[in-house]
C-alpha cells in the first residue's frame, strides 16, 4: 500500500515540524487569551454600567 505509506510519512513530517514552530502556539494561546480576556471586559463594562 504506497499511499499508507506516503501518509504515515506525511503526518510524521508534520509532527516534527510542529514543535520546531513555538511562534504558532504563542500566537493560539495569545488568541485564546485576548478572546477570554475581551469577554471578560465586556461583562464587567456591562455589570459596571447597571449599577
Amino acid at each position: 500500500m504506497p499511499f499508507a505509506k506516503v501518509s504515515q510519512d506525511f503526518f510524521s513530517r508534520c509532527r516534527i515540524k510542529i514543535p520546531d514552530q513555538p511562534f504558532l502556539l504563542d500566537f493560539v494561546k495569545f488568541l485564546v487569551l485576548s478572546l477570554i480576556f475581551g469577554c471578560l471586559t465586556c461583562l464587567l463594562w456591562r455589570i459596571f454600567l447597571l449599577l
